[in-house]
């Protein structure tokens, strides 16, 4: 489902991602992990180890089912905005289409920097909310009207949890109101913007002061 309404793109803007700061032999935070799809993309292009950081039992269960066999993956139940973990201990946060579920995406953000090694990469992809104000009224529609559809025909009994991206997407801020916060706490090296805005890509390099 994630894959059709994000026009066959989330896979593709995770590897991307990854690529451009995974070395080998990398800690990751995968933080909102979900059922654990960046973790085991991932593993595939080299990391060595992930802590899986989610609110919800039944997704460490999925990510556990999904990825079989791995001790170098290791699940917490916890949020964004009080992650469990020491100071300075990942060299790289994964927050995969997940940022947006954090009751505080500001308090969030300077949580999770507290856990990055010095020189250590954020990774975020997410939908994103461009400055002009009718490709981001399009977005709106897209995702109020025509993905509650897509999730009737396609997800069935789980449509219902689809509905309400439409208000997350109210309350995200703008692209430009998200860059400015994430200059604040990082050196944003990549801050690309795909369709039509509506998707992002940011990586920001941990430098401490």
């Amino acid at each position: 489902m994630n894959k059709i309404i994000s026009l066959n793109r989330d896979v593709k803007y995770r590897v991307e991602g990854l690529k451009m700061i995974v070395r080998g032999g990398e800690l990751m935070l995968d933080a909102g992990s979900g059922p654990g799809i960046l973790t085991l993309i991932a593993f595939k292009i080299g990391i060595s180890e992930s802590v899986l950081l989610d609110p919800l039992i039944e997704m460490h269960i999925e990510a556990r089912r999904r990825i079989k066999n791995c001790r170098n993956m290791h699940n917490v139940i916890g949020v964004f905005e009080y992650p469990p973990f020491r100071r300075d201990i990942f060299n790289i946060i994964g927050c995969s289409f997940s940022l947006r579920d954090a009751r505080n995406i500001v308090k969030a953000t300077k949580m999770l920097t507290e856990k990055l090694k010095p020189n250590g990469y954020i990774l975020i992809i997410e939908m994103g909310k461009p400055e002009n104000h009718i490709l981001s009224f399009i977005l709106y529609i897209y995702w109020r009207y025509i993905v509650p559809i897509i999730a009737i025909i396609i997800a069935r009994r789980k449509w219902r949890k689809y509905i309400a991206l439409s208000e997350t997407y109210l309350k995200l801020p703008k692209n430009n109101q998200l860059k400015k916060l994430l200059k604040t706490l990082y050196k944003v090296i990549i801050f690309k913007e795909k369709i039509m805005g509506g998707g992002l890509i940011v990586i920001g390099k941990f430098k401490k002061q």
